[in-house]
């Protein structure tokens, strides 16, 4: 926050306005085992379902029952290929945390408490194994032991599978995974209702084509297309810095010290005239092309 407020106080106005429970790792509850702060499950979502969601209300509903049916299989039977009871992106985060691990020093007093020293951080942080908790609360967000956490369990010779919380394991993600939807029959056999035929609302033919990607916002980066791939612009993202001057929103090419003396002696010479600039450029290329050739005489005459 101190780094936000140093560069926007503005920004870190209106984020402090905003409760802390929505947007920092700090103040999220324990209980979902996930420390996601951005949106991009439903964004994987709405992308997943673009080609159904253009439908009709009914083709739309069948098609995504279609595609979740499908998924929840291949989920199901891909759990049961594990080659142990940790889920893959659970065992990956539990291997890089191990790697952070051995830069941590330990002290135990000889309860269930762990004094760990975080050498990365120049940190102290307390593990209590009882409660399954870290200082750093990164264990009771994931579920996957922090690099502290494990910095005690190799002390003390224990299994680091065992202190994984049970959500991230074979036995709850078959559980979430292992009742498939009821197949259903067609709309030939549904029910008839009498009453009041529904109609579909008149169509507005709208100028233009039709809109399929949502409305992003201002400060969100845009896809430039380049050749057949869809690449994210840089603008607004970043800023250049130029190696000459070291200023700011130009580069090498562009930075006016790097010929300042010769373009001052050019506008000495030529005073009183107009497009001094582009006269100037002008002036350049037809030196380089003037010694491009004399380059090429050269090379012939040596031959």
């Amino acid at each position: 926050m101190v780094k936000l407020r140093a560069v926007s106080d503005e920004g870190y106005a209106q984020l402090m306005e905003k409760d802390g429970k929505f947007w920092s790792r700090a103040f999220f509850q324990s209980h979902s085992k996930c420390d996601s702060v951005d949106n991009n499950m439903s964004e994987t979502f709405n992308s997943w379902i673009l080609k159904p969601r253009c439908k009709a209300p009914i083709s739309m509903i069948r098609e995504i029952i279609e595609m979740c049916t499908e998924r929840r299989r291949d989920k199901k039977f891909s759990a049961s290929r594990w080659p142990t009871d940790v889920s893959p992106r659970a065992r990956d985060r539990l291997k890089l945390h191990m790697d952070l691990s051995h830069a941590c020093g330990v002290l135990w007093p000889g309860e269930t408490d762990f004094q760990i020293y975080d050498g990365l951080q120049s940190f102290t942080h307390v593990v209590n194994f009882q409660e399954r908790t870290c200082t750093c609360r990164v264990w009771q967000s994931t579920g996957v032991p922090c690099p502290h956490a494990l910095r005690a369990i190799n002390y003390q010779e224990w299994n680091p599978d065992d202190f994984i919380d049970v959500s991230l394991k074979r036995e709850k993600y078959l559980a979430a995974y292992g009742q498939p939807l009821e197949c259903s029959r067609g709309e030939e056999v549904w029910r008839q209702f009498d009453g009041e035929k529904l109609l579909p609302p008149i169509i507005k033919s709208i100028p233009g084509r039709p809109k399929k990607n949502r409305r992003k916002a201002r400060f969100e980066p845009k896809k430039i297309k380049k050749g057949k791939k869809n690449i994210i612009s840089k603008k607004g993202t970043i800023v250049i810095h130029c190696k000459i001057c070291g200023g700011e929103g130009h580069n090498m090419k562009g930075c006016p010290v790097r010929n300042k003396e010769e373009y001052a002696q050019f506008v000495k010479e030529s005073q009183g005239t107009s497009s001094t600039m582009s006269s100037f450029t002008n002036a350049k290329k037809a030196k380089r092309k003037r010694g491009n050739s004399e380059t090429e005489q050269r090379a012939k005459n040596q031959c």
